[in-house]
């Protein structure tokens, strides 16, 4: 049951969505229980949603050209045992090496914000 409160929010909310095609945010709010309600709307209250359409335009529209850089090189590794000192880059081995782990299906990769990726 939805207090007089929820209704006046629910209804600011919706117009706010309604003016950027973003209605459908609300699609599944009558399903939720009253706690997540006022959640989801105080979550859509806080957002700068009148700001979306000139970043859709800005951003997906008219997405700026990526310039992928010509310098880029390999990230400096660390030799598994240390105590036999750094390895020299031999990227020969190394692509022979990742490429017979990779078919043994002993090789997994993640991506780390900050890094060269």
């Amino acid at each position: 049951m939805s207090t007089g409160k929820t209704s006046v929010d629910l209804a600011s909310v919706r117009h706010r969505l309604e003016s950027v095609g973003q209605s459908h945010l609300l699609a599944f709010y009558d399903s939720l229980p009253e706690r997540e309600r006022a959640s989801l709307l105080a979550q859509i209250a806080e957002l700068e949603i009148e700001a979306l359409p000139g970043l859709i335009e800005e951003y997906v529209l008219k997405k700026p050209a990526f310039v992928l850089p010509t310098d880029i090189q390999p990230a400096q590794y660390y030799p598994h045992d240390p105590a036999k000192g750094p390895r020299t880059w031999d990227r020969g081995y190394f692509r022979s090496r990742g490429e017979q782990l990779l078919r043994a299906g002993r090789v997994a990769a993640f991506v780390v914000a900050g890094g060269q990726g």
